[in-house]
């Protein structure tokens, strides 16, 4: 799996600091795995989910804020 834009994930934390460490992790587990499909990816990020040819993560956390003001 590959994360098109790392920059977009700058941008974000950039304008949002406290989700910079979650972000980067979300990041670096990402870039160093290698699930096969969906089932393997749901057992590290339950809440994926594929949507056309991509794949989506829902962030169930306090911060949903975030996307409410971005």
């Amino acid at each position: 799996m590959r994360v098109i834009c790392k920059r977009t994930l700058r941008e974000f934390w950039e304008k949002h600091s406290n989700s910079q460490s979650g972000l980067l992790l979300w990041y670096q587990r990402i870039s160093d795995s290698k699930f096969q499909n969906l089932n393997d990816l749901r057992q590290v990020f339950p809440s994926a989910d594929l949507v056309g040819n991509f794949t989506v993560f829902k962030d169930n956390c306090k911060n949903d804020e975030w996307f409410k003001n971005s």
